[in-house]
């Protein structure tokens, strides 16, 4: 069984984060071996180089914080962060299109990020503080039916 620090990813997604703030939480992720890092896409190259051959991922998120980007944004977005070192996906369903039943245009979304990555990770967060039960249960259902691998909350 792996240790519960696997399970946990550590997260720095504060926009005045500075370098020195990157180099400490990538020391803090590989320091209590949690499952990955999750950063801003600008920073995902810096902390590919402190990581190194640490068994910590690196998660890169797309579309955060509110998922209202167009497809083809996320894709490149999440191109560019594979391409800096990036191995695991953290993207915002669109909250917008899911509010107004556009499920054609999340799944689009989802399913574009998850091809231009794969195998790699993708996890779909689902701002769940703004959605109702069934909104909750639809955007999981297509998460799930569009090849994300996990669905989180925000």
């Amino acid at each position: 069984m792996k240790p519960l620090s696997k399970y946990i990813d550590h997260t720095l997604l504060r926009p005045e984060a500075s370098k020195e703030d990157i180099i400490r939480a990538c020391e803090e992720a590989m320091q209590f071996d949690f499952a990955a890092i999750c950063l801003y896409p600008y920073w995902i190259r810096a902390a590919s180089k402190i990581i190194g051959t640490s068994s910590v991922a690196i998660c890169s998120v797309v579309g955060f914080p509110h998922g209202a980007s167009k497809t083809t944004t996320k894709v490149r977005e999440a191109e560019i962060a594979l391409n800096d070192g990036a191995s695991e996906f953290d993207m915002v369903i669109n909250i917008g299109a899911l509010k107004t039943a556009y499920f054609d245009i999340i799944y689009n979304d989802i399913r574009s990020v998850v091809d231009v990555v794969s195998p790699n990770i993708v996890k779909v967060i689902l701002e769940t503080s703004v959605l109702t039960t069934k909104e909750k249960i639809t955007a999981a259902k297509i998460a799930r039916d569009s090849g994300a691998h996990f669905v989180k909350t925000s």
